[in-house]
C-alpha cells in the first residue's frame, strides 16, 4: 500500500482494525462486493485489496454496458463498477471470462443486493457514509492537506477554529470525495497561514453553512417525530380491516409531506414533484393513492 493508503484504512469506518480486515478481504477466495454510497471510496478500497494480494496482474474497471478486455498475459482483477447497473446476463458473462482466465472479480454498488442478484456467491463489505464516523472528519482532512500541499508544491498552512467549525457540523453527503474536493479548493483558495471561511469562495462556505442547518433541521425533526409516534405505537392494535402500523405510519407521513410541498408551491405539481425529487407522473399516482376524497391542493 502506498503511504497515503496506510494513512486511510483507519478512517473507513473500522478504525485500527482495518488493516486486519483489509487482510481478510486479501485472502478471500470469493469474489467480493463492496457496498457503499457515493464517495465512500469502493473503488479505492478495492484496489487496495487488488495490492494485498500480491499479484501482479492489472485492475482493471469495467463500467456498465462494457465488455471485459482480459487480455494481460498475467490475471489481475476486475472490477464491476455500479454493480447494480449491470444487467444480469453480463455480470454473469463477464465472471465465467474471468474465472476462466484466472481473474478475481470485485464490484462497486451503491445498492445491497442478495445472491439472486446474479446467482453466485459474494463476501459482502460495508462501507460506512462519513456522516456515521465523524472522529474521522478531521484526520481526514489532514491527511488530505498533507498530500495535496505535496503534490501541488503548496507552503503548509492551518485550518482556522472558525472553519473547522463549519467541517466538523457538515453532514459530507459526498462522503470522502466531497471533502477531498473540499480539502483541494480550500488550500489552493487560501494565500496565508491560516484557512478561514473568508479565504474561501462564498460558494463553498454557503454550502457549508446551508448543510449543517439541513442536518440540525433533520435532527430535530425526527426527535419530534419520535415523540409524535410514540403513543402511536403504543396504541395501536391489528386487526383484519386495519392497515399495518408501518403502512399508517408511512402514508400519514407522505400525505402530510405532500401537501406541504404542494402549498409550498401553490399547488403547481411539477413544480412540487422537482422539489420531491419524483416524476411528475409518480407524483399524480402517489396523489391519487393517497387523497381519494381529493383534499390535497391540486
Amino acid at each position: 500500500l502506498t503511504p497515503v493508503q496506510r494513512s486511510l484504512v483507519p478512517h473507513l469506518g473500522w478504525g485500527d482494525e482495518g488493516f486486519e480486515y483489509l487482510g481478510r478481504m486479501a485472502k478471500s477466495e470469493l469474489a467480493i462486493r463492496i457496498y457503499g454510497e457515493k464517495g465512500t471510496g469502493k473503488e479505492d478500497f478495492a484496489r487496495m485489496i487488488h495490492s494485498l494480494r500480491g499479484v501482479h496482474g492489472p485492475f482493471e474497471v469495467l463500467p456498465p454496458g462494457q465488455q471485459p478486455k482480459l487480455n494481460s498475459a498475467e490475471p489481475g482483477t476486475l472490477f464491476f463498477e455500479g454493480l447494480e447497473r449491470h444487467s444480469l446476463h453480463a455480470i454473469r458473462h463477464a465472471r465465467a471470462m474471468a474465472s476462466e482466465a484466472g481473474w478475481f472479480c470485485m464490484a462497486g454498488s451503491r445498492q445491497l443486493h442478495s445472491e439472486e442478484r446474479d446467482g453466485q456467491d459474494w463476501v459482502h463489505v460495508n462501507l460506512r457514509p462519513l456522516r456515521q464516523c465523524p472522529k474521522d472528519i478531521r484526520p481526514l482532512t489532514k491527511l488530505f492537506m498533507n498530500a495535496y500541499r505535496h503534490q501541488l508544491g503548496i507552503p503548509k498552512r492551518q485550518i482556522h477554529s472558525k472553519l473547522w467549525a463549519l467541517i466538523d457540523r457538515y453532514p459530507w453527503p459526498g462522503n470522502h470525495r466531497e471533502l477531498e474536493a473540499f480539502v483541494v479548493q480550500a488550500i489552493t483558495s487560501a494565500r496565508g497561514k491560516y484557512i478561514t471561511p473568508k479565504t474561501l469562495p462564498p460558494a463553498v462556505v454557503d454550502l457549508l453553512k446551508s448543510g449543517f442547518k439541513t442536518a440540525t433541521a433533520t435532527q430535530s425533526y425526527e426527535l419530534m417525530v419520535e415523540e409524535r409516534l410514540r403513543p402511536v405505537v403504543d396504541h395501536y392494535r391489528p386487526t383484519s380491516d386495519t392497515p399495518t402500523l408501518y403502512r399508517l405510519v408511512m402514508d400519514a407521513t407522505e400525505r402530510a409531506l405532500i401537501r406541504l410541498v404542494l402549498n409550498h408551491n401553490g399547488g403547481n405539481q411539477k413544480t412540487s414533484a422537482t422539489r420531491l425529487g419524483l416524476a411528475r407522473n409518480t407524483l399524480r399516482t402517489r396523489i391519487k393513492r393517497l387523497d381519494p376524497y381529493g383534499e390535497l391542493p391540486s
